[in-house]
């Protein structure tokens, strides 16, 4: 993904990453980590960016950073 695309962006002092952010750092589909959200439990935190059911997802970087840490994945 290139700069332009990237949608990270400030929450209540917390980095928002959107689920194609989350796919890459993590090595998994966006639809997957989409999928994920949807059932909850996986990103704490994970909310709607709009108050639409298509709205797409925002992801708290620290819930990345927990899952990185529990599964071994990414930026460690």
């Amino acid at each position: 993904m290139d700069k332009e695309n990237q949608v990270a962006i400030q929450i209540a002092n917390e980095t928002m990453l959107s689920t194609d952010e989350v796919a890459l750092r993590i090595g998994k589909t966006t639809r997957t980590v989409q999928r994920w959200c949807d059932r909850g439990g996986i990103f704490k935190g994970a909310r709607k960016d709009g108050p639409f059911g298509n709205s797409p997802w925002l992801v708290p970087e620290t819930a990345v950073n927990a899952y990185e840490k529990k599964y071994g994945v990414g930026r460690l």
